[in-house]
C-alpha cells in the first residue's frame, strides 16, 4: 500500500478517535443488537455440532468468565476452551501449528507484532460474511481477515511511591536524566506497540538518538510481557515501564497499588486485532464468537470488564478504566500504529534493526 494511502487511513482513524474522546456513547436498541447477531441459520447447526471453540488472547480467566458468562446466554451450546496465552504462543507456537495445516487454536489475539507473519504464512480465515463487519469502517480492518476489536494507549507507568509528580517526565527524552540511570524497563512487546509508531511519528533521526540515549542510561530490556511489567513496577523493581497500556495500570491503580500511567507525547496508540484461523477446528462457533465480541453487547461487556477501550461506533466516548482518561491524554499527538505500518515493520526494517542492537547487543 502506498504511504500517501497509509497516511489517510492513519489520519481518518486519528480523526475518529479524537472525535470519540469529546462524544457521549450512543446506547444501540435491542433490535440492533439483534440485527447485528443475525448470523445465517446454518452457522448456529453447525456450530451445534461443532459444540466448542479454542480461544488464545491476553484477559485473565477471571476476565474471560465474566466476558462469556454473556457470550453463553447467546450461544449456550458452544463451550470456550480459553487459554491466556503466553507472547511467545501467540506469536510463534500457534503460528507454527497454522502453518502445518492443524492450528491449536480457532480464535487468536494480541498479535500485533506478528500479524506479518501470520498473513504472509495464509494462515487467516476471511472474516467479510460476518453481520458485524459492515458495522466498522475501513480503518480498523486490513483486507479481510483481520479487524480491530480494542483500543489502547502504549505510553508509561510509573511506580508512585518511587517518583513525584514534579519529578515526572514531559517528554520522552526526559527519561534520559542520568537520576533513571537504571531505572527505565521496556517490556517484550515495546519493538512492535510502542518503538513503531514512535519511529512514523518522531522520524528515524528523532526516534534512533533515543533509543540509543535509553542504551547509554542502562535502560532494562525485559522479556516480560506487559501485564507482568506492571506488577513488578508495583514491586519496586524498576520506576519506569514501557510501553503499559492505560487499562494495564489501571488494574493496579484500583487496587490502590504504587503504579499510575502517564500519556507523553507523542502517544502510541494501538488498535488490537482478533483473527480466526484458516484451517481452525470449529470454525463456525469462531464466526458467532468474533461476530458477538465485536457487536455492541459483546464490546461493552469486553470493556466493562477489561478496561480497554471498545472500537464499536456506538460505545465512543465512554471510559471504561480511568474516568478521567479524556484529560490525561487530552493535546497529545496520537501515533496510531496501523496494519500497514506492521506489515512493513519486519527484521530488515532499520528500526528493527536498532532495536535489536541495543536490546540484545548493549552499546
Amino acid at each position: 500500500m502506498s504511504t500517501g494511502r497509509i497516511k489517510a487511513i492513519s489520519a481518518l482513524l486519528l480523526a475518529v478517535l479524537l472525535t470519540s474522546l469529546g462524544a457521549g456513547a450512543n446506547p444501540v436498541s435491542a433490535q440492533a443488537v439483534d440485527a447485528e447477531l443475525a448470523v445465517p441459520k446454518d452457522w448456529l447447526e453447525k456450530a451445534k455440532v461443532e459444540g466448542k471453540l479454542v480461544l488464545y488472547s491476553t484477559e485473565t480467566p477471571q476476565q474471560e468468565t465474566a466476558i462469556l458468562k454473556v457470550f453463553y446466554k447467546r450461544y449456550p451450546f458452544i463451550t470456550v476452551d480459553y487459554l491466556k496465552a503466553a507472547t511467545d504462543v501467540r506469536y510463534h507456537k500457534l503460528l507454527q501449528s497454522a502453518r502445518q495445516g492443524k492450528p491449536i487454536a480457532d480464535i487468536v489475539t494480541g498479535i500485533g507484532g506478528a500479524l506479518k507473519a501470520y498473513i504472509d504464512a495464509q494462515t487467516l480465515a476471511e472474516l467479510t460474511d460476518l453481520p458485524t463487519w459492515r458495522v466498522y469502517g475501513d480503518e480498523v480492518k486490513y483486507g479481510t481477515i483481520s479487524i480491530a476489536f480494542r483500543k489502547r494507549y502504549y505510553s508509561l507507568a510509573y511506580n508512585t511511591e518511587h517518583v513525584s509528580k514534579k519529578d515526572l517526565p514531559k517528554t520522552w527524552e526526559d527519561l534520559l536524566n542520568p537520576k533513571w540511570s537504571g531505572e527505565v524497563a521496556f517490556n517484550s512487546i515495546a519493538y512492535a506497540v510502542w518503538l513503531n509508531p514512535l519511529w512514523h511519528s518522531l522520524g528515524p533521526e528523532r526516534t534512533r538518538k533515543l533509543i540509543e540515549g535509553f542504551g547509554r542510561n542502562k535502560a532494562q530490556f525485559r522479556t516480560e510481557g506487559a501485564d507482568a511489567a506492571v506488577r513488578l513496577l508495583a514491586a519496586g523493581e524498576f520506576n519506569f515501564a514501557i510501553p503499559v497500556s492505560e487499562y494495564n495500570a489501571y488494574e493496579v491503580f484500583k487496587l490502590r497499588g504504587p503504579v499510575d500511567w502517564l500519556a507523553l507525547d507523542p502517544l502510541p496508540v494501538g488498535l488490537g486485532n482478533i483473527l480466526a484461523m484458516k484451517k481452525g477446528t470449529h470454525p463456525f462457533a469462531a464466526k458467532l464468537y468474533i461476530n458477538w465480541i465485536l457487536s455492541y453487547e459483546g464490546q461493552e461487556i469486553y470493556a466493562k470488564v477489561t478496561g480497554a477501550n471498545p472500537v464499536h461506533p456506538s460505545l465512543q466516548g465512554k471510559s471504561f478504566n480511568f474516568p478521567d482518561l479524556a484529560q490525561r491524554i487530552k493535546g497529545k499527538k496520537l501515533a496510531l500504529r496501523t496494519a500497514e505500518m506492521e506489515m512493513g515493520w519486519g527484521k530488515d526494517h532499520p528500526g528493527m534493526k536498532l532495536w535489536q542492537s541495543i536490546a540484545l547487543g548493549g552499546l
